[in-house]
């Protein structure tokens, strides 16, 4: 049953959410483990995935820094974050999971993605996910 709803969910909502309802279900089978709670039905999980929704609601331009690739550095890989969103909608613990091989250009990503703002969730717990961003270098 946990799985078709996993996949269920995973298959029409974006990773965000698809961490946010691992979660979920992480802490609930841990409950249910210290037999302090009933696991979650359908319907307490979509209303707990739908009233944590993550909305991006500040995004600041993103600028190339000068001089972003170093000598004998070249730009191999789209750069993949890790990230933690705050009840307030603020975003910390910004890590690399995947570097772009260009150092000043990973750790202006890293401050760029420390800036963004999401709409606060104060009834939600901190919701961990991962992102790639794509930079358009015209």
């Amino acid at each position: 049953m946990w799985k078709t709803l996993l996949r269920l969910v995973s298959k029409n909502l974006g990773g965000i959410v698809r961490t946010l309802t691992t979660l979920i279900l992480l802490g609930c089978l841990a409950r249910c483990a210290d037999g302090q709670a009933k696991p979650l039905s359908k319907e307490e999980l979509a209303n707990a995935v739908k009233k944590c929704k993550t909305n991006l609601t500040y995004q600041p331009k993103l600028e190339l820094p000068e001089n972003w690739l170093g000598k004998d550095e070249k730009y191999v890989n789209e750069p993949v974050l890790k990230f933690r969103i705050a009840q307030d909608g603020t975003v910390y613990g910004v890590k690399l999971v995947r570097r772009t091989g260009a150092k000043k250009l990973d750790a202006y990503i890293v401050r760029y993605v420390s800036a963004w703002k999401y709409k606060p969730m104060p009834a939600c717990e901190v919701i961990e996910t991962t992102a790639s961003i794509t930079i358009d270098f015209e």
